[in-house]
C-alpha cells in the first residue's frame, strides 16, 4: 500500500443482525496500492496446448499400458504433469 486516506464513519442499524449487534460502526477508507509489473510468461496458444495435453492426460492415463521400467505408472504420470505445469 502506497497511501490510505480515511474517508468517513458510517452508523449501521440492523435489528435483524444474525449476531446479536443491532448498532455499529464501520470505517471506510481509501487504500492506493503499487501492483508488481506484469511478465507474461507464456503465449496464449501454449496455455491452450498444455491445457488440452493434461486434460487428455487426466482423462486417458489409466488407458494406456507401457512398460516404464523402473518407474511406476504414478510416477511417471506424477512427471508428466510436472513437465506440462512447468
Amino acid at each position: 500500500m502506497t497511501e490510505s486516506e480515511y474517508l468517513a464513519c458510517q452508523h449501521v442499524h440492523d435489528p435483524d443482525n444474525p449476531r446479536g449487534r443491532t448498532s455499529y460502526f464501520q470505517s471506510r477508507w481509501l487504500a492506493r496500492v503499487k501492483l508488481d509489473d506484469w511478465e507474461q510468461r507464456l503465449e496464449t496458444t501454449e496455455v491452450e496446448a498444455r491445457s488440452i495435453l493434461v486434460f487428455s492426460l487426466v482423462i486417458g492415463h489409466h488407458f494406456t499400458a507401457a512398460d516404464h521400467g523402473a518407474r511406476s505408472h504414478t510416477d511417471v504420470l506424477e512427471l508428466a504433469v510436472k513437465r506440462l505445469l512447468a
